[in-house]
């Protein structure tokens, strides 16, 4: 492949929260704390449950990742949530299963930025590298029960079946900790 480099660059020389500013401290997670304004009140469901789907894209998780914090972080989060389910396909459905289980996406910053600096420069960037990355993530916090018992019934997740050919499945209950974190990468 041939070209020339990108020579048009965003420039934001006055945003509060940066990647520069997340990479240069030592708590990225305080930072985010202090600098990002409240969100919006959550719009509040009606009878049925509402789901939130969050959809595949390693290359964006972190931004997906920022739109399931903006959510917790609404006034009325904690009053509208347990109306709430999640789904996910691929990466998404790492980020509906943090969501489900009542993890703070926030705490997760930490962890995005590793991996966008791991990948920066690999061809893909996360593209193929998203479930040996994600399954430590998710077993450590499908291992506590509560978790684990927060989810079962809040979470959806799309995944690629192989059974005789390639397919799709939605699973919709995990009768255990096994098939959830089995079903979270997306492939059967």
């Amino acid at each position: 492949m041939e070209g020339a480099p990108a020579t048009q660059k965003l420039s934001r020389p006055n945003a509060k929260l940066s990647w520069e500013k997340l990479t240069a401290t030592d708590d990225p997670v305080r930072l985010a704390r202090e600098v990002l304004p409240e969100p919006p009140d959550f719009p509040v469901p009606g009878k049925e449950d509402f789901t939130i789907t969050f959809g595949p894209c390693a290359n964006l998780m972190i931004y997906t990742g920022g739109v399931a914090c903006c959510l917790q972080r609404c006034p009325n989060f904690e009053k509208v949530k347990p109306k709430l389910r999640f789904h996910g396909n691929s990466c998404g459905a790492f980020v509906a299963s943090v969501m489900a289980a009542d993890v703070e996406m926030l705490e997760m910053l930490p962890e995005m930025i590793s991996w966008t600096k791991r990948f920066k420069y690999r061809l893909w960037g996360l593209v193929g590298a998203y479930s040996a990355s994600i399954t430590a993530i998710v077993w450590r916090i499908f291992s506590r029960e509560e978790n684990f018992r927060r989810s079962k019934d809040r979470l959806s997740v799309g995944v690629t079946t192989w059974e005789p050919v390639p397919g799709r499945r939605c699973i919709d209950s995990f009768s255990n900790v096994q098939e959830l974190v089995t079903a979270v990468p997306g492939t059967l």
